[in-house]
């Protein structure tokens, strides 16, 4: 490599300017959605944002203040080929409206690069996967995704597009590398600052609360959660409140956990969108938070829990894993049979507020990783790198 290319090749690593970053439905209160709006706040005073998504949550939109949208068009049937179509022609609005200089997806959906580089060939783009397969997509509810501009049964083939590939741990950037043989850079994702500014929380302010958070959908495992508590409280005053939002591809499932927390009683279950202050003032009441989603790329539920000194159990099998040593910070489950849960959680309430203190502290200090200021800064450097590896890819132009 001659000097001049070197020189040339040094400028294409500096941040670009105007950034467009895509996700579909933002909408929606979700994991990705609260990553995307807090990603555009921190980067949107030093770079220029486009945001190209087919509607905004109320929730999200005093972190998206002055950021420029464009408006992505739903299908009027849920199917694919308008899907496609929708795509097609959000996409190229957004190049030509907002003229950026890079692409930044924001959810595995590499059809949007792919567009996007079928439109323009030489935008660099990067892409921030969440997992690399949709654990959601049954045949039968294929249509919501279509609806939702998104193309489940697509993911694989375009994943090597991407000039740039982030995974949010390394139990998702080993599945994707054991399903496409495809390497990518482990970027973990932030939690709201708001988390974080809350006063430290103390010792007085716990109660024997159980706590969970999560969309209300049979992969996260509430119904699990609640036979494991139905068999805890025989033996405990303990609580639970379950904190979720109803997916409209899973109402049944909604009624099932109405009907079976009726049954069993002290379980407050609270369907509504909250913003992050609010799940806060709960999360620090609780002493234990349950996440028992096996198999899950990452959760930021846990890590807002640890936040608040609240003491975390996980799957072994499953991202936010990566962040627990047992019994120091957290706790880890074998699986999620109630009945092992049930165990564990009694063998914890045991302990009481003085024996789980010292995890809860170093919970705490574990979730200061987390800062979106972080997230923002790594996120930003991958573009950078983008920038030079499609520059390269073009044969030094």
């Amino acid at each position: 490599m001659g000097g001049e290319t070197l020189y040339r090749l040094l400028e294409k690593l500096s941040t670009p300017s105007r950034i467009l970053v895509v996700h579909p439905h933002m909408d929606v209160v979700g994991g990705s959605e609260v990553l995307t709006s807090l990603l555009i706040e921190r980067i949107k005073g030093y770079v220029d944002v486009c945001l190209l998504t087919a509607g905004v949550h109320p929730l999200h939109k005093p972190r998206l203040n002055g950021v420029e949208i464009v408006h992505l068009d739903r299908p009027r049937s849920a199917s694919r080929s308008e899907a496609i179509a929708r795509v097609f022609d959000g996409v190229g609005r957004a190049l030509a409206e907002c003229e950026p200089e890079s692409l930044l997806l924001m959810i595995q959906e590499p059809v949007y690069i792919a567009v996007a580089k079928s439109l323009r060939p030489s935008i660099p783009s990067g892409i921030y996967i969440h997992f690399p397969l949709e654990e959601e997509a049954e045949k039968d509810r294929l249509s919501a995704f279509y609806s939702m501009l998104r193309f489940p049964n697509e993911y694989i083939g375009f994943y090597g597009i991407a000039d740039a590939r982030m995974t949010n741990s390394a139990y998702t950037a080993s599945a994707l590398k054991a399903l496409t043989g495809l390497d990518s850079s482990i970027v973990y994702p932030a939690v709201p600052e708001e988390y974080f500014s809350m006063p430290e929380p103390k010792p007085g302010d716990k109660e024997p609360l159980i706590v969970s958070v999560g969309r209300l959908v049979p992969q996260k495992g509430f119904h699990k959660l609640l036979e494991a508590f139905s068999k805890v409280r025989e033996k405990y005053k303990v609580n639970l409140t379950i904190i979720g939002v109803e997916d409209p591809r899973f109402k049944d499932y909604r009624e099932t956990l109405e009907e079976r927390a009726r049954e069993i009683g002290d379980v407050d279950l609270i369907v509504k969108p909250m913003k992050p202050v609010e799940i806060a003032e709960v999360l620090r009441r609780a002493l234990i938070y349950v996440h028992l989603r096996v198999g899950e790329h990452f959760g930021m539920s846990p890590v807002e829990a640890m936040s608040q000194a609240t003491v975390p159990v996980v799957p072994r099998q499953s991202g936010v894993s990566e962040l627990i040593i047992n019994g120091l910070n957290g706790f880890l489950l074998g699986d999620d049979n109630p009945s092992s849960v049930a165990k564990l959680l009694e063998d914890l309430l045991a302990k009481g507020v003085e024996g789980l203190w010292n995890t809860a502290v170093r919970a705490r200090r574990t979730s200061m990783f987390f800062h979106p200021d972080r997230y923002a800064l790594q996120v930003l450097s991958h573009l950078k790198l983008a920038g030079a590896g499609a520059w390269l890819a073009t044969g030094f132009p």
